[in-house]
């Protein structure tokens, strides 16, 4: 098979000016580019750019896929979306956030050269670009997945010194993930019995009645100001400013606790054994 690589970005909130346009065609003169999407594939050669400094300077989003096994993926969001909590998901070099101006950039990464490679990269950007609108909006599952996959690719690595190593907090909702976390969990390729042993401590997410009757009472606190700034941004197109400060001044309307983390090796113990349960006659094989 000859080598592959597909390369896409995605601008949602600044589209790219003529002249931002002419400088990003100076990193490829065979890309497709337009006001808000830069793609190019490579079956021989290499992206002459930096996609780091893609996203920190022009895109919102960045999705790289490898025949050899890479799957990356970029979201920059705006720094007031999380707070310092957000670090606590972060597992070097697998999913790493970096601050940038008034931004933060979360760098998902997943790597497996031993997994089945199909080339239709081209659709994962319309099935993961939602993630992001969901991360704006204080959804942290998408950074707890990301943590899950990082903690499975360290096991297939062979890391083992997980003695004092505990998961951040359990989002609520993970037995409930929507389309675009779903798209995300196979993306990253998470381990479905890992998933499911993290599921246990996953509390239901609060019903749409409770969530409208909390945003309703949050809403109605709100001063004069922040409603007229919300609502200035939303007529001036800043959507994503105001769903941003909707998201800030809003955060606790209906949200459920976080459940107590566990370690990680009581994590993996329990999706081990998980594994064992669905398939016994191969552990049994195993064992002997």
């Amino acid at each position: 098979m000859s080598e592959y690589q597909y390369f896409e970005f995605l601008a949602l909130d600044t589209p790219l000016s003529k002249r931002m346009q002419s400088e990003v065609r100076k990193l490829s003169t065979r890309a497709v580019i337009t006001p808000t999407t830069f793609t190019n594939t490579y079956h021989f050669g290499d992206f002459r750019g930096d996609p780091r400094k893609m996203v920190h300077k022009c895109y919102d989003l960045h999705i790289h896929v490898t025949s050899w096994g890479t799957r990356r993926l970029m979201v920059k969001v705006p720094a007031q979306t999380f707070s310092e909590d957000a670090a606590d998901y972060t597992v070097e070099p697998y999913l790493e956030v970096e601050s940038i101006a008034k931004h933060l950039v979360f760098d998902f990464t997943h790597e497996d050269d031993s997994a089945d490679f199909t080339d239709a990269a081209e659709g994962w950007m319309a099935s993961l670009a939602r993630v992001r609108d969901e991360m704006m909006m204080g959804d942290v599952r998408p950074l707890y997945l990301g943590w899950l996959a990082a903690i499975g690719t360290r096991q297939l690595d062979g890391y083992d010194e997980w003695e004092h190593e505990r998961e951040p907090s359990v989002p609520a909702g993970l037995d409930a993930l929507t389309a675009p976390q779903g798209a995300l969990t196979d993306y990253l390729r998470i381990d479905t019995h890992l998933l499911a042993a993290a599921r246990e401590a996953s509390s239901p997410l609060p019903s749409k009645t409770q969530t409208t009757a909390g945003l309703r009472r949050q809403i109605a606190k709100l001063p004069e100001a922040t409603k007229n700034k919300i609502l200035l941004a939303v007529a001036e197109g800043e959507h994503a400013v105001a769903r941003t400060e909707l998201a800030r001044v809003t955060a606790d309307a209906g949200r459920s606790i976080y459940q107590q983390p566990r370690t990680v090796v009581a994590l993996l113990e329990r999706a081990d054994q998980l594994r064992q349960s669905a398939h016994p006659r191969h552990s049994r094989r195993a064992a002997r």
